[in-house]
């Protein structure tokens, strides 16, 4: 399956996990050789502003990845390195997704996606719809979700809800994706099963859900009386293990500006 690295911080950074010399995020590439995409934000005087890279090399093997992920600094991060599933292998196929200032990368598989294909794109709303570009199932889950939202006006950069009300509305919103599309695997299994593990941010505040495929997440302590500065989330650790706490199936955590982490059960 693909791999996911999530990074929300209090402050404009650079994470080192994504691109460190020694086990790092894209030592992973060596086995999931797909292609990769980085989307970060910009801060602007009113609104987050996304800045989205893709590309169909392995990561390891290609300098933009490295003159990127060095270069940069950001409060929100998703990457993701593709090993491809659905879809062929091109730039609109590969993660992360983004429309406005929401930005998406999935690991998983829709079972018979065939079977499913026109019904999810039915509950799409046109105006999303209208967006997709790329075959692969996770574009189309990724504008479903929105399409929930939008339901309550929450895709608006300026929308009043928190990081946990709002991941109280996604959390009926995947509900309602697995009403179409039958239950996601609840253990890791053969890559043909459905896995509905992601990342998503607005660039106020990150969610990540544990969808059958493993999640991990770490937190940095923080300076001057603050709990914790930034959080990472991992498809798997990288780094020391023992710094890393896995998210259990069917968690959805929300993360905001403040780095207070909420957990959203389910399922």
């Amino acid at each position: 399956m693909c791999r996911l690295f999530g990074y929300f911080s209090q402050f404009a950074g650079r994470p080192a996990a994504l691109s460190q010399r020694d086990h790092s995020f894209v030592q992973l590439s060596e086995t999931h050789r797909d292609g990769w995409g980085l989307a970060y934000y910009e801060q602007s005087e009113d609104l987050p502003r996304v800045k989205l890279k893709r590309a169909l090399l392995p990561a390891f093997q290609d300098p933009d990845f490295a003159a990127l992920s060095e270069s940069l600094e950001t409060r929100a991060l998703i990457a993701h390195l593709r090993l491809a599933t659905i879809g062929e292998n091109s730039l609109n196929n590969n993660h992360p997704f983004s429309y406005q200032n929401w930005i998406f990368a999935h690991n998983g598989n829709i079972k018979h996606f065939d079977r499913y294909r026109a019904l999810i794109l039915s509950q799409i709303d046109p105006h999303f719809r209208a967006a997709i570009q790329g075959e692969t199932d996770s574009e189309l889950i990724f504008y479903y979700l929105l399409s929930e939202l939008e339901r309550w006006g929450l895709v608006s950069a300026q929308y009043p809800h928190s990081s946990r009300e709002l991941g109280r509305s996604l959390k009926w919103a995947l509900e309602n994706l697995l009403a179409l599309i039958g239950p996601f695997s609840k253990q890791t299994g053969p890559p043909s099963e459905t896995y509905i593990s992601f990342l998503l941010s607005n660039g106020k505040a990150l969610w990540a859900h544990q969808g059958g495929q493993p999640l991990y997440y770490r937190l940095e302590p923080g300076a001057e009386g603050r709990a914790w500065d930034e959080i990472v989330f991992c498809s798997e650790p990288v780094g020391s293990p023992e710094d890393w706490q896995a998210m259990s199936t069917g968690d959805l955590m929300a993360v905001d500006q403040a780095i207070q982490l909420v957990s959203i059960r389910g399922y």
